[in-house]
């Protein structure tokens, strides 16, 4: 089932649990069994009771509640309590005004304590748990051709492990055969039952399948494998997956339905100005009365959009008190009033719905990484334990000989433990190999005919190309139950928990790279020593020598350095210096002379230009905290990527973990920062000799623009400060802490919505209003940063930035110089209609100047180096290499610079 088809379901039961609520869809009453009779809506039956001269009745979508079917209908007498409690609401007294209310409210948990990371686990993790948990004569037993059962284990945690196999207590299964229709459909399908399961015996071997490849296409083949001799075999069905939406996950329960209650308030209601009375004249919806009352009262206050179409039933005087009217109100949408900035917003809770999801996929995502981290290591010691150890090899008439298992453990993919496979001719398989294979082919092709049709080709298949012969690792259930075996290869994930991780692999890798290259020297050693060579051609020279602009960004402190990287750039061939002036939130420009004055005299006769660049909203750790921007969470973004990066590097069972991402980006709306930002802009652009000024100022994550394809791997979006949530509160009515979050919990969270606080309409329409806003006060932040660079250059004057929209960075600099036209931008994603150099050149039209940019790493090897200038196409107006990224140094320019006039060496043949 899709994620989408859980939310449904989940949604479905929530309304059909929830007694009191009886939501009704589009308005109809419910299938009527018993005597029919007209359905009676909420708020006909309160329309009917006798009116009151002294308390407004209030209620909330009352139009569209139904009494149940097996519900007395009121009396005529009935006042609001008994209609309510008919109705399986509540009725609550607020001074003045009656709330009727419904009975019960959904609460997300977002204090779920220490996750239990094994509670809910997929089948194949308890397997591969329990792998790893087994002991060496254990082990044994699992490869052995009696197999394991549960008496042979000895721990608790075993017993548990094998118990968790099977969570339902019971596995479907079908009949299982040989050839390429493996599995015959039986209705309903037999079934197991937990003491059957318990009493049979797990056996760990392999099993002998061919992939046959089809004519025309060698690289695709369509498996099949042999029956096997003995008992009857069956598949089983089905397997926990651990996804779906659940109440509980981790040993948590993440959502539950309680009473309803009147929740805690930012907005404090006892002032005279509450006091007021409020003429409820043509209020027909939440939106009208909130309105109303915020006028009244003096105070800023919206309904969230979710709430401000509902439609009001009120009923009795047509005045009542400000505050007994919110109270009432806030009852009856299960709500509260948060506070943002100046202004107050009728939403679900203080929290926002976000930022609560956020808390539990934070939850989440810490239990997944406990148990995938132990899951790894017991995998990975199964694997080992695998490699060395002695297994059955299923005898069946596909069954590898010795000497095919040893071409296989010789081929280049193969890792300890792995299943064995090999690609031979057909002549290379035994005689009953052959026959077996011929045979299926023969059968296969007679079922499927050759086919002229070009929009419906047959697929056949041959056996003049190599095939694949495997032997793959299966799982088998010997029971007496059904006098035969189960394979349990899909229902465990074989495959998947016989994987070995990333870090495994990895060392395996390390350790055949070290032999081979011992191997190479070895050979090189004893060839005879080989000629000179003749001196080397000129190389990177004549690569520079098609490129007008060749840039190098760097960042000198002192005016020695700057001279000394002068020297440097020009002796290299090098015709641009972008100098770091604004980095960190810090300007460099203190000093006497300051770097760049210094930079601007040293340059003159050397025939480099200066190009002053700025890096605006990355600000480092010593960001003022009024100033930095936030995620959902609120936190910035060097607190939330190191999350992220660690999250990704577990989740992956990253080898080697990626440091961190350390940006603390400020918020481009704060005032402080585009002041400072634009007036040094503005200064730098008044300087004598800076004829451009060059902006590192990719959009942080969260203000891209309009692009689908947004890189969001470390899981957070920025731009939930205060001023961004309630200038778009005041223009959508939606706070956005109250959008979904856009980390990925899976669908065990994913699906804990609130169903009373739920419109798809509206959030489907919400999120997408919300990056476009944000992508414009990026846009307005950067206008800022044009305009004053042109007014007080006296000169036309643009700005070197870097395209805005890409998936990843494409290394590419366009000069931006009118502030009507939008930032230039990647246009396409480079897998949808080419590769990143089709799409510079699309972005390139946006821009008269185009550089392609390229990291410090480049500068590695005069090979790589020319190989990334010699790849460039002819569009290109020069290069742009950024030595501060740490990874280059004055060392890396003297090293280019003494290789500027020298072929690269040829690097060696990797192993």
């Amino acid at each position: 089932m899709n994620r989408v088809s859980y939310f449904l379901v989940a949604s479905l039961l929530l309304c059909v649990c929830d007694s009191a609520q009886a939501i009704i869809p589009e308005g109809k009453p419910p299938f009527i069994v018993g005597p029919a009779r007209d359905p009676l809506t909420l708020e006909q039956a309160l329309k009917k009771a006798p009116p009151s001269q002294s308390q407004v009745t209030l209620a909330v979508g009352a139009e569209g509640l139904y009494l149940p079917q097996e519900a007395p209908l009121p009396a005529s007498e009935a006042r609001a309590p008994s209609i309510a409690a008919a109705f399986g609401f509540l009725a609550k007294d607020f001074h003045d005004v009656t709330a009727i209310a419904p009975a019960t409210m959904t609460v997300l948990n977002t204090n779920p304590g220490k996750p239990d990371p094994y509670d809910g686990m997929p089948s194949s993790d308890a397997f591969k748990m329990l792998l790893g948990a087994l002991s060496d004569d254990q082990w044994k037993l699992l490869t052995g051709k009696r197999g394991l059962s549960v008496s042979d284990l000895v721990t608790e945690e075993q017993k548990a492990l094998y118990r968790a196999m099977f969570p339902d207590g019971v596995v479907s299964f079908i009949p299982r055969k040989g050839g390429f229709a493996q599995f015959a459909l039986v209705e309903p399908p037999p079934k197991l039952e937990m003491s059957e399961l318990l009493s049979g015996r797990l056996r760990l071997t392999r099993r002998t399948e061919i992939s046959i490849p089809i004519v025309g296409d060698p690289n695709t083949s369509i498996g099949a494998s042999a029956p096997v001799t003995g008992a009857p075999e069956f598949a089983a069905l089905g397997g926990n997956s651990g996804e779906g939406p659940h109440e509980k996950v981790y040993g948590a329960t993440l959502r539950a339905t309680v009473p309803n209650v009147l929740k805690k308030s930012d907005l404090s209601d006892e002032g005279d100005a509450f006091s007021a009375a409020i003429d409820l004249t043509n209020v027909s919806t939440v939106g009208d009365l909130v309105t109303r009352i915020g006028v009244a009262t003096h105070t800023e206050l919206y309904a969230d959009g979710r709430y401000e179409k509902q439609r009001v039933t009120l009923l009795g005087p047509q005045s009542a008190r400000a505050r007994d009217l919110l109270r009432a109100l806030a009852l009856c949408v299960r709500g509260t009033y948060r506070k943002v900035g100046p202004a107050y917003v009728l939403t679900n809770d203080l929290r926002g719905s976000g930022t609560r999801r956020m808390i539990l996929t934070r939850f989440a995502q810490q239990a997944e990484m406990e148990r995938k981290a132990a899951i790894a290591a017991a995998g990975d010691r199964a694997i080992q334990r695998r490699a060395t150890s002695e297994e059955t090899m299923l005898s069946d008439a596909l069954t590898m000989t010795d000497a095919q298992k040893k071409a296989a453990l010789a081929e280049p993919g193969y890792i300890p433990g792995a299943d064995l496979s090999s690609r031979v001719p057909l002549s290379a398989l035994t005689p009953g190999q052959q026959q077996l294979v011929q045979s299926l082919v023969r059968d296969w092709n007679d079922t499927h005919k050759v086919s002229t049709d070009p929009q419906n080709p047959s697929t056949r298949l041959t056996t003049e190309t190599t095939i694949w012969l495997s032997a793959t690792s299966t799982v088998l259930l010997d029971t007496e139950a059904l006098h035969g075996t189960v394979v349990m290869d899909s229902y465990l994930g074989v495959q998947e928990a016989l994987r070995p991780s990333s870090k495994l692999q990895e060392e395996f890798w390390q350790k055949r790279g070290r032999a081979e290259a011992q191997k190479y020297q070895e050979e090189q050693a004893a060839k005879p020593a080989a000629p000179a060579p003749p001196p080397p051609a000129p190389a990177l020279k004549a690569a520079f020598a098609h490129f007008g602009r060749r840039a190098v960004i760097a960042q000198p402190r002192t005016a020695a350095e700057v001279d000394h990287l002068i020297s440097q750039v020009k002796a290299i061939g090098f015709n641009e210096l972008w100098l770091d002036v604004f980095s960190q939130g810090q300007s460099h420009l203190s000093g006497s002379p300051d770097i760049l004055t210094e930079a601007l005299a040293k340059a003159q006769g050397a025939g480099v230009s200066i190009v002053p660049i700025l890096t605006p909203l990355d600000w480092g750790a010593d960001a003022p905290k009024e100033l930095q921007d936030r995620t959902l969470l609120g936190e910035n973004s060097a607190q939330a990527g190191a999350w992220g990066q660690h999250y990704q590097d577990v989740a992956n069972q990253n080898s080697e973990t990626m440091e961190a991402p350390s940006e603390v980006f400020v918020s481009p709306a704060a005032p402080m920062v585009a002041d400072t930002v634009t007036n040094l802009i503005a200064h730098i652009s008044a300087t004598p000799g800076v004829g451009a000024v060059a902006v590192r100022a990719k959009a942080p994550l969260g203000y891209e623009w309009g692009n689908p394809f947004q890189d969001r791997t470390l899981g957070y979006t920025l731009g939930f400060t205060e001023p961004l949530r309630l200038a778009f509160l005041r223009s959508r009515h939606v706070d956005p802490i109250d959008m979904d979050p856009d980390a990925d919990a899976g669908p065990a969270v994913s699906a804990l919505f609130i169903p009373e606080f739920r419109d798809y309409a509206l959030e489907g329409a919400g999120r997408p209003q919300w990056d476009e806003y944000l992508a414009a006060v990026f846009s307005d932040f950067m206008r800022r940063l044009l305009a004053s660079a042109k007014s007080d250059a006296g000169r036309p004057l643009g700005l070197l930035v870097p395209a805005q929209g890409s998936v990843w960075d494409t290394g590419w600099y366009g000069l931006w110089e009118d502030p009507q036209k939008p930032l230039p931008r990647i246009v396409t994603a480079p897998w949808n209609g080419g590769d990143a150099e089709r799409t510079a050149v699309d972005a390139s039209k946006q821009s008269r100047l185009n550089l392609k940019a390229f990291s410090g790493d480049v500068t590695d090897s005069p090979t790589q180096l020319l190989e990334a200038l010699q790849a460039m196409k002819p569009h290109w107006d020069g290069f742009v290499i950024d030595l501060t990224d740490g990874n280059a140094n004055d060392a890396t320019l003297a090293a280019l610079a003494k290789s500027l006039h020298s072929a690269p060496k040829t690097a060696a043949p990797k192993g």
